[in-house]
């Protein structure tokens, strides 16, 4: 039986080390994913007019959240988890595609959002996450805009085109967070368990 010192050593070395940890920041401690779905208006890019385009994105709000405030880089793009979603004859993931602008109400409620292709930084300069669907010059590319402030908007080109496809009746939902515990607080339970196995076979009897 571990005796009230060795509770206290153990209690102490934990504490000691969870402070160190807390003081890592953590990454990606908050996701929101959002699914969407919209009608694409027109017969394009092997899609008849009026088929249905599904698609998700997510992202760390962490260090965003603030009441009535607007978050956008519409040259690099703001972070982004993942992107899933085919359209214009593309599969978009990160590699092509991101988000550029988010938006938060009243009360800090994530409410909005412009989601992109990725377009040339030379074709685009300073809006390469949001020119490229008004630019078509030979690669895919699209722009779905759903900010709180402003009605619905999407258009889409692929390659080679010279018009572009639009985006109707989109729908959009934030799937509900699942709590997981963050990296610092899983360290810090697994080392207090290290250490009283260690505690405990230090404090076994030898047997001959």
């Amino acid at each position: 039986m571990r005796t009230i010192k060795e509770s206290i050593h153990v209690v102490l070395i934990t504490s000691v080390v969870g402070t160190v940890l807390c003081d890592a920041p953590d990454v990606n401690a908050t996701p929101v994913t959002v699914d969407f779905s919209f009608l694409q208006t027109t017969s394009y890019a092997g899609l008849p007019a009026g088929s249905q385009v599904t698609g998700s994105f997510s992202f760390d709000d962490a260090e965003y959240g603030a009441a009535n405030t607007w978050y956008f880089h519409f040259e690099n793009g703001l972070p982004t988890i993942s992107v899933e979603m085919d359209w214009l004859g593309t599969h978009w993931t990160t590699a092509n595609a991101g988000l550029a602008f988010v938006s938060y109400g009243p009360e800090g409620a994530f409410d909005g959002w412009i989601l992109a292709g990725s377009y040339a930084p030379e074709v685009c300069g300073d809006a390469r996450y949001v020119c490229g669907a008004y630019l078509p010059t030979g690669e895919p590319d699209f722009q779905l805009d759903a900010s709180g402030a402003h009605p619905f908007f999407g258009v889409g080109v692929v390659p080679g085109a010279s018009e572009t496809t639009a985006a109707a009746n989109m729908t959009w939902s934030v799937r509900p967070s699942v709590d997981v515990p963050e990296p610092t607080t899983l360290a810090l339970f697994s080392l207090s368990l290290l250490i009283m196995a260690a505690r405990r076979r230090r404090g076994a009897p030898t047997r001959r």
